[in-house]
Parts: structure tokens; sequence; C-alpha cells
């Protein structure tokens, strides 16, 4: 059963992540499924925007000039581990 109060909090926390830091909503989204849809729901970037007054973050982006295309980060994510 949802707590209301929890969820709030969980919200507010993610709220105040450093805006120059959005890795850590893709680490938060990846913990459970409540905390990806709280961190990947349109109202809460509009919150996120409004909190530090800037645009949303951009983790990166696809270039594709020719196959295969690559991901391109724009922030420093920490190297992926292989899980054995």
């Amino acid at each position: 059963m949802a707590q209301p109060l929890v969820d709030d909090l969980i919200k507010e926390v993610h709220l105040r992540f450093p805006p120059d830091e959005p890795e850590r909503l893709l680490h938060a989204a990846l913990v459970c499924k409540g905390w990806r849809r709280t961190v990947s729901d349109p109202s809460f970037h509009h919150r996120f925007c409004e909190h530090h007054r800037r645009t949303r973050p951009l983790l990166g982006f696809v270039y594709y000039h020719r196959a295969p295309a690559r991901f391109i980060p724009t922030t420093a994510l920490p190297p992926r581990r292989q899980l054995y």
C-alpha cells in the first residue's frame, strides 16, 4: 500500500538533486518502479526546472551519421559494470 507522506518526501529529495548532475535522476530511476515513475513524470520535470530555474537536464544524445548509432553522454556517468 502506498504511503503518501513517504512518496511526497521522496519526491522532495529527488527535486533537490543538483541540476548539473542529471545522472543522479537516472540512478534514482533505476532503484525501483515507483522512483522511475516519479522522475519520469512530466510534472516532476516541470517542478525540477522551476526549482532550479533552468531547462530540463540532458543526459546525452544519439549521434547517427553512419551505422551504428552512438550515444554521446553530456555528463560524467560512471562506466558500466558488467554483471556476471
